[in-house]
């Protein structure tokens, strides 16, 4: 029917006479309905003159007709066959039905009408449904993710960083046997974090896993805290023994046992011990709650100098360390840290409007002191009252000058200190108090040198001790109560609660707050509380095993203790004589017989020194130590080791001492990211340890 290429010019012409025919023979009949029956009987609605297709078209749609009805008869004959529903007729509704025509021809165009499509309503609300959830669950999906990526961020930063095999992954040292020595190399392994590249932030290195997985300030205070329980245990066992022991014998108890016994008697507080907490305070010139006319100064004085209660200043006696051989001693006062405590404790109570919060529970605490001290209520309101007037008069006038940072320190005579208006003072009066209180020191003149290291600060004292005589009898009240906060702990139970709930601790600080006060008191006795190896038969060594196995052990490598115990000690030392020579420098160019202390081997002077300077020392003093150490102990198995491994193990311990918790700055020391890392800059022994480029400016 369809001719190729070479018929189809006259295919054309055929279909075009055929198409102006059935054209002409439509135009020309006419129907009397509105409905036309095909050959089929079919039926379609005729909207308007109908363009019949040409044959061909024709053909092949009356072809596809003739087969579906062929189909259907097959099937209905098939059915009479079986005998299903044999005396039926067939309906015309079984029979296939015309085709649709969709197809409306206006013209040359074919315009394609679309059926309408509608979905059932039970269906929409599923798919709605399904929906829906998929977002909520896509919401929670994320959430969740993000939330994990947050929480472990750590992990996740460590999991995609680089890991500085040529440095990081370079062993420390192994072979350790010993239990102590295992526990802090497990220790040293959680820390290090080895996404981080040793030569460019060693801190990070050594102490990034420490920081997040410790409640503690720094390792010095899990350090101290391991301490204090190691001498609570002695304690109880101490308690324990003497409880079984028989007390036939009157012999003098040993050091050990009277230690545990001053601590046992803090921590176990009775009643009783209230009045003698009165009776000190009388003696002294305090009889609080009650108004003291006594000199205000003196009684500073009384307290620091011989009762080692500083609640302004501190006052000791220090031999010259600048002359060889001297017995002269030096006055010094120097700002109090009790004080700084109070200050900091009483800006969150002070200037408060009167009802808050933070007022009542200040008045609260005054007034459950007042009732322990036996004062009716009716007076506790204006004696509070008094002492919350004392308390904002001694913020507003010394609490600047104890914050300031003071530039130098003064070191001068009695007499040029209040002559020359540095002090408003008589020089009598201040040499007579000296003599009064400080008399076991020496005898004071007025040609006697005192230290101050901060003048402001002692100005500002003399300033408020020169008002009228009622001001100063008002200040006796806020002094006392100061008192009773600094002592009473130790002698009344309620008294110790009161104390621990206003700074905001636990009851279970009472213990520890008895350990350090032991501490303080007894001195060197206080290492009687701790084990004592056979072998130790010198103070050093004592010393040494006071400390944790965290920090020093016998059992624990000479890299380990020298770079870890070691640094803290020569960094505490040198510290001390760093202290000394922060004199004023126009005192120190007079002085001669300082030029040769204040001097350092590079001919500097201490105003001239880097930053974190006695850290610095400090490290080379402990790895001098160590080099030594080694070297004269060649018989020890640490010796056969690699000497890089051991010094890596030492400069990562030494760092690891300095490890701090977060964002925390140590107010004495300084920032331990910079105490580790800064005197490692061009230090050749830890560029040789970890193959790192000198200089690497980025440490």
């Amino acid at each position: 029917m369809f001719s190729r290429t070479g018929d189809q010019v006259e295919l054309n012409a055929a279909i075009g006479d055929a198409w102006a025919s059935n054209s002409s023979s439509s135009s020309s009949s006419s129907s009397s309905s509105d409905s036309d029956v095909n050959a089929f009987g079919g039926r379609r609605r005729i909207t308007r003159p109908a363009r019949r297709p040409g044959f061909q078209r024709l053909e092949l749609h009356e072809l596809h007709e003739v087969r579906q009805m062929q189909a259907a008869a097959r099937r209905a004959a098939d059915a009479a066959a079986r005998g299903d529903n044999t005396g039926n007729a067939l309906e015309p509704p079984a029979l296939p039905g015309p085709a649709p025509m969709n197809q409306e021809h206006n013209g040359g165009e074919v315009v394609v009408r679309r059926g309408n499509w509608h979905m059932n309503q039970r269906f929409q609300a599923v798919l709605s449904a399904t929906a829906i959830l998929c977002s909520i669950a896509l919401l929670v999906y994320l959430g969740a993710t993000l939330w994990i990526r947050i929480k472990y961020r750590d992990i996740f930063r460590a999991s995609t960083r680089k890991v500085y095999a040529d440095h990081a992954d370079l062993p420390l040292f192994s072979g350790c046997d010993e239990m102590a020595c295992q526990q802090y190399m497990t220790a040293l392994r959680t820390s290090i974090n080895k996404s981080q590249d040793p030569c460019k932030n060693f801190y990070g290195f050594v102490c990034d896993g420490w920081k997040h997985q410790h409640r503690l300030l720094s390792v010095v205070d899990a350090a101290e805290d391991s301490m204090y329980k190691r001498a609570l245990n002695t304690v109880k066992r101490a308690s324990h023994n003497g409880r079984n022991q028989a007390r036939a014998s009157s012999s003098v108890a040993s050091v050990e046992k009277k230690v545990a016994a001053l601590a046992r008697s803090c921590m176990e507080l009775s009643e009783s011990s209230l009045q003698d907490l009165k009776r000190f305070m009388s003696e002294h010139h305090l009889p609080w709650p009650e108004k003291s006319r006594w000199d205000p100064l003196a009684i500073l004085l009384d307290l620091s100098g011989n009762w080692n209660i500083h609640l302004w200043f501190q006052v000791n006696v220090r031999l010259s360390p600048f002359r060889v051989g001297s017995t002269e001693p030096v006055l010094k006062i120097v700002p109090s840290a009790a004080f700084r405590s109070w200050i900091a404790t009483m800006r969150l109570f002070i200037g408060h409007p009167t009802g808050s919060a933070r007022s009542l529970r200040y008045r609260r605490y005054v007034r459950r002191m007042l009732r322990l001290f036996d004062v009716p209520g009716s007076r506790s309101g204006e004696i509070i009252s008094t002492i919350e007037a004392m308390n904002k008069l001694t913020l507003e006038r010394l609490a600047p000058a104890m914050t300031a940072p003071e530039p130098r320190i003064v070191r001068m005579s009695i007499r040029n200190l209040t002559e020359t208006g540095t002090l408003r003072i008589p020089t009598g009066r201040l040499v007579l108090l000296f003599n009064e209180y400080l008399m076991w020191a020496r005898r004071f003149s007025p040609n006697d040198v005192v230290q101050v290291e901060n003048v402001g600060l002692l100005r500002s004292i003399i300033y408020i001790l020169g008002l009228d005589v009622e001001t100063q009898e008002a200040l006796t009240l806020s002094l006392g109560l100061r008192v009773v906060h600094e002592l009473g702990w130790m002698a009344h139970r309620e008294i110790a609660d009161v104390t621990l709930e206003i700074a905001g601790l636990p009851p279970s600080a009472h213990t520890r707050r008895c350990l350090v006060e032991i501490e303080n008191a007894v001195g060197v006795g206080w290492l009687s509380l701790f084990p004592i190896h056979q072998e130790s038969d010198s103070f050093i060594r004592d010393v040494r095993d006071v400390l944790i196995d965290a920090v020093a052990r016998r059992n624990l490598p000479p890299a380990v203790n020298y770079g870890g115990a070691g640094r803290l000690i020569a960094d505490e030392v040198l510290r001390g004589l760093f202290h000394e020579l922060m004199y004023n420098q126009s005192h120190s160019r007079r002085n001669g017989s300082r030029a040769g202390y204040v001097r350092l081997s590079n001919n500097t002077e201490p105003s001239d020194w880097p930053p974190y300077h006695v850290d610095i020392k400090a490290l080379l003093a402990a790895l001098s130590a160590y080099r030594l150490a080694v070297v004269q102990d060649m018989s020890s198995a640490y010796a056969r080791l690699s000497s890089l491994a051991q010094d890596r193990l030492f400069f990562v311990a030494s760092c690891y001492a300095l490890c701090s918790s977060g964002n925390y700055v140590d107010p004495l020391y300084g920032d331990a990211r910079h105490r580790c890392n800064e005197p490692l800059k061009q230090l050749s022994e830890f560029a040789a340890a970890f193959r790192c480029r000198l200089p690497y400016p980025q440490i």
